[in-house]
């Protein structure tokens, strides 16, 4: 039910990334903020001690907190102390621009510049903010100032290059822009740089094309790209879809990219899609061994072919045998009704990854088959503390419940965007007999939401088969169909209490 975006998860396969045990980086992060606590009660004026509390924080995304720790720095801070007053502030305007108060934030960096006046990051975060804020003198100000610091640098020709696009002077921006390819010609910065110039100018196909460039560099900042194409697919598929279409008739053989349209495809429910270009690079090249055997096996799941994907997990390497795989391995179990084998699978991915909600999911979706009715609901439970932003979670929570109501209404605090059908929020409104607001709901979904590959109009069947209107459901399953919506299990299998197309009863 849930709208996967497997294409960011998936780079992990491309860049190589070293497995750690999330579990135990959290209790010892934890642990790290707890004896700074006691060291801060010992020593309340220590300035830095805060920083160091401050960048715990940091790392957890507990923002508020450590902008509370920044600020309490700053009061403290020996103001003879130039470097870590320097610190502070630099770090306080990041998170004060991530909270959208711009005005502080620049506050901050302008303080930050007094203190060292030729700081080329902090000259480019001030030039960025100033941008952003439509304050485009001062902004091109700073950017001629990065120049003269370091000629060498693309950095200030792309934000000048901005700078004239927001100002529509297509002309000036190309010119900053061939510039930069001057100095770095075949550098993945230069390509993304290039595209997010064109996304200002309202060429979207080309930056997909200049994106798809970055990635096919492999730098170190090509990953960045992927951010880029993965936010580009959610606003428009089939524009991005094309462009990868062009950039193979071009490369045929290059695996990685059939290995990105394969990506992109399953994180739009193209399954049928993704499996062609999976199949065309698994065992070849940086795939060999299977690498992508449970990559494949998730879409013949979507594609109602349990046993197929049982059976291909089977022949996986076992150096592939990570948490997801083991999870994947669990959701074939459980469609081909082997449900005790499938909470083992789910204990085996636990024991690798002991935060993996997904794998807590399907324990409680395992556990309900077995009529484990007590630990369907723990799995469940510690599957929302652990993340409490998989809106399915509560659903399955409710329908364990004998009173349902306090579960779904966790739902409704949740952020959410009236225009993203994937947080659900209908779904919850409607089970508490607030229709209005649910109509209301789902009515800003299908008339300002993106639908651009059929999920829009697929949660909109679901809603309107949980209402009670069968037309209105088989128009929007018959328009999610035509945009290319492929999940045949989801389709005709998912019984998701009050979410899904088959399990209208509740």
């Amino acid at each position: 039910m849930r709208h996967f975006s497997y294409l960011i998860a998936l780079l992990g396969l491309y860049m190589l990334p070293l497995l750690t045990a999330a579990q135990t980086q959290e209790d010892i992060s934890d642990d790290i903020i707890a004896t700074y606590s006691e060291m801060i009660a010992a020593k309340p004026q220590s300035a830095d001690l805060y920083v160091s509390r401050a960048t715990e924080y940091i790392s957890r995304g507990l923002l508020m907190p450590a902008a509370e720790d920044l600020r309490t720095a700053l009061k403290v801070c020996n103001k003879s102390d130039k470097p870590l007053m320097f610190e502070i502030l630099v770090r306080l305007a990041d998170i004060e621009e991530q909270q959208f108060d711009y005005a502080s934030a620049l506050s901050r960096l302008n303080q930050a510049v007094e203190l060292y006046p030729e700081v080329p990051s902090v000259i480019n975060s001030r030039a960025k903010l100033e941008t952003t804020m439509g304050n485009y003198d001062a902004a091109r100000t700073d950017y001629m100032r990065l120049r003269k610091l370091n000629p060498r640098n693309i950095t200030p020709f792309f934000g000048l290059a901005k700078l004239a696009a927001l100002q529509n002077d297509s002309e000036t921006a190309h010119s900053y822009i061939n510039q930069a390819y001057g100095l770095m010609p075949n550098a993945s910065a230069t390509y993304i740089g290039h595209g997010e110039v064109l996304e200002i100018l309202g060429r979207k196909n080309e930056a997909i094309a200049q994106y798809i460039n970055a990635l096919a560099t492999g730098d170190a900042e090509s990953g960045n790209a992927l951010h880029k194409i993965e936010t580009l697919s959610q606003e428009n598929f089939p524009e991005v879809k094309e462009a990868f279409d062009k950039a193979i008739q071009k490369a045929p053989t290059a695996g990685m990219l059939y290995y990105f349209r394969g990506a992109l495809s399953q994180a739009h429910n193209r399954h049928t899609e993704a499996l062609r270009d999976f199949n065309h690079i698994n065992n070849s090249g940086p795939f060999a061994g299977g690498a992508l055997n449970e990559t494949i096996a998730e879409s013949l799941i979507a594609l109602n072919r349990p046993a197929e994907a049982k059976e291909l997990l089977n022949t996986t390497s076992p150096r592939f045998r990570d948490a997801v795989w083991h999870n994947t391995m669990s959701q074939a179990m459980l469609d081909l009704n082997m449900a005790d084998s499938a909470v083992v699978e789910t204990d085996k991915a636990l024991q690798l990854s002991p935060n993996m909600a997904d794998a807590m999911i399907s324990r409680s979706r395992a556990l309900i088959a077995l009529g484990d009715k007590p630990g369907a609901q723990a799995a469940i439970s510690e599957a929302i503390l652990t993340n409490p932003n998989i809106p399915e979670a509560y659903f399955i929570k409710a329908s364990l419940m004998a009173n349902p109501e306090s579960t779904l209404r966790e739902l409704l605090e949740l952020d959410y965007s009236p225009t993203d059908p994937s947080s659900l929020r209908g779904f919850a409104l409607l089970a508490l007999k607030q229709e209005a607001q649910a109509d209301g709901w789902i009515g800003g979904i299908t008339l300002h939401g993106n639908d651009s590959d059929g999920s829009a109009s697929y949660i909109a069947a679901c809603y309107y088969a949980q209402r009670g209107d069968k037309d209105k459901s088989a128009k929007f399953l018959e328009r999610a169909k035509a945009a290319g919506y492929d999940n045949p299990r989801s389709i005709t299998t998912d019984t998701t209490p009050y979410i899904s197309l088959n399990n209208t009863a509740n």
